[in-house]
């Protein structure tokens, strides 16, 4: 889950590593070993997602017994690292937009992960509970995290479906299990699982990205051949039903040259670029990705010719007639793909 928000330059993946780092630094203070990283981790933490900052706070309370002196300079250092975002804060909480998500409906949740994951997650539970009673405050700062994460979706700041918050949760729980296979047959039992579910979970994940491998020709294909330097590609894709599903792998997108720069264009208000396809330059042309036919579509035509791709419409007719008529275009098909020359 973390390598496609990685390759949104999302933060949920930086949360991740700082919340394990937190947890670990916890576990070598607790034992009596220097951690002197872990006020800076928490405030970086804190900068890179509220939720971070809040589970800094969690594991600094934690070792207020045992590491009394770490514990106070740790909340010092993050409250004063978090001064100069409350003003942004305060701007977000008062914003109406801020709290729009759906409302918290447990069973469709619990549906969604298990059609994501299956049985897999109660597999460690045993192991996990195990070690909730060897490890009692991990146990309660893992169960802290749940609730102030449930109470963020319930305040619908937080959609419910957003499983990236579910990042923070899995760093503590993989400590619980460490605690609880303490035993040599429950540490092969713990080896054990994570083969089963990585050789269970690899025919999925090859099947995916065996879509990479498929050579039929794309829309993007024949703008790029099509297209000259300073031109605009616009790719068009219909809006997924969960935005956070990250099971999906685009061979459109991997059709532009991976690993190499696509530096970011700023012809549009930097601040809510989403809005204009996040450009990027790409062999010398503008690529914009949307996910709709926003009302943002006919300012980007202006500035350059402009190449629309749409793909993984499922034939939606909406994205065919219709959008040619909105723009005045003919669509020619390309595949699966439809592509709209430029006037």
């Amino acid at each position: 889950m973390q390598l496609p928000y990685a390759a949104e330059v999302n933060n949920y993946p930086l949360l991740a590593c700082f919340v394990a780092a937190l947890w670990a630094l916890r576990e070598r203070a607790a034992s009596g070993a220097t951690a002197w990283a872990l006020p800076l981790v928490a405030a970086l933490a804190g900068w890179t997602h509220g939720l971070g900052g809040f589970i800094a706070g969690i594991v600094a309370l934690s070792l207020i017994q045992r590491q009394p002196k770490l514990a106070g300079l740790t909340l010092l250092t993050l409250v004063l690292a978090a001064l100069p975002l409350i003003p942004g804060l305060w701007a977000i909480w008062a914003d109406p937009g801020t709290r729009s998500q759906p409302p918290l409906k447990p069973a469709l949740m619990l549906y969604d992960a298990w059609t994501r994951f299956g049985p897999w997650p109660l597999l460690w539970l045993p192991l996990g509970l195990l070690g909730a009673r060897r490890a009692p405050a991990v146990f309660i700062g893992w169960l802290v995290t749940l609730a102030f994460v449930l109470g963020l979706q319930a305040a619908h700041v937080a959609a419910p479906h957003q499983l990236p918050y579910a990042l923070a949760l899995t760093a503590p729980w993989a400590l619980l299990v460490h605690h609880g296979a303490t035993t040599t047959g429950a540490r092969r039992l713990a080896l054990g699982l994570a083969l089963l579910q990585g050789l269970g979970q690899l025919p999925a994940e090859l099947f995916r990205l065996s879509a990479l491998l498929n050579t039929t020709p794309r829309g993007v294909d024949h703008a790029l051949a099509a297209s000259r330097p300073e031109d605009h590609v616009l790719l068009l894709r219909p809006a997924p039903v969960n935005d956070d599903d990250k099971r999906r792998i685009s061979p459109t997108l991997w059709r532009l040259p991976p690993w190499t720069p696509m530096p970011r264009v700023r012809q549009h208000a930097p601040l809510d670029d989403f809005r204009y396809g996040q450009p990027r330059r790409v062999n010398g042309r503008v690529f914009f990705v949307l996910d709709e036919p926003r009302g943002t579509l006919e300012g980007l035509l202006t500035d350059a010719p402009t190449w629309i791709v749409v793909y993984d419409h499922g034939g939606d007719p909406r994205y065919g007639a219709a959008l040619a008529d909105r723009l005045g275009r003919r669509a020619v098909q390309v595949g699966d793909d439809l592509v709209l020359p430029p006037k």
